[in-house]
C-alpha cells in the first residue's frame, strides 16, 4: 500500500473511531448497527492507535536523535481579556484547564490542538 492510500485509511478509520466513540454505544453493537465489520474495526483501531503513538514519539524524539524534533517556540501571554489579535474572533470550543483557557475554532488541525494541549499540560 503507498503511502497516500495508507494515509487516506488511517483518516476514514480515524473519523469511524470517533464516531463510534461519540455515539456512546459499545463498539460491537455500534460495528453492528452501522454494518460494519468487528474484525476490520478492531483492527483498524490497533492501527490508527500504533500510529498516533509513533507520531507523539516523534515529536517527543530528544534533539540528538535521527528523528525531528518538535521545536519550542515562546508564546507571549493576552492578559485581557479583548487585544487587537483577538477582536472579532469567536471560538467555536473554548478550553479551560487551571487558569489556562484557549479559544480554538473549527478549522484547527488536529495536530495543532494536540500540540496546545501537550503545551497546556507541560505548563500546569
Amino acid at each position: 500500500m503507498d503511502k497516500t492510500t495508507h494515509e487516506v485509511r488511517l483518516q476514514q478509520w480515524h473519523e469511524i473511531i470517533q464516531a463510534q466513540l461519540a455515539s456512546g454505544q459499545n463498539k460491537r453493537a455500534w460495528c453492528r448497527e452501522n454494518g460494519i465489520s468487528e474484525k476490520q474495526f478492531f483492527y483498524w483501531q490497533r492501527r490508527v492507535r500504533k500510529e498516533i503513538y509513533e507520531r507523539q514519539q516523534l515529536s517527543l524524539a530528544p534533539a540528538g536523535s535521527a528523528a525531528p524534533c518538535a521545536r519550542l517556540v515562546e508564546v507571549p501571554i493576552i492578559r485581557s481579556a479583548s487585544s487587537p489579535a483577538t477582536e472579532g474572533f469567536r471560538p467555536e470550543a473554548v478550553i479551560a484547564i487551571g487558569n489556562v483557557t484557549v479559544g480554538v475554532s473549527g478549522g484547527i488541525s488536529e495536530a495543532l490542538l494536540m500540540s496546545i494541549g501537550k503545551m497546556i499540560r507541560y505548563a500546569l
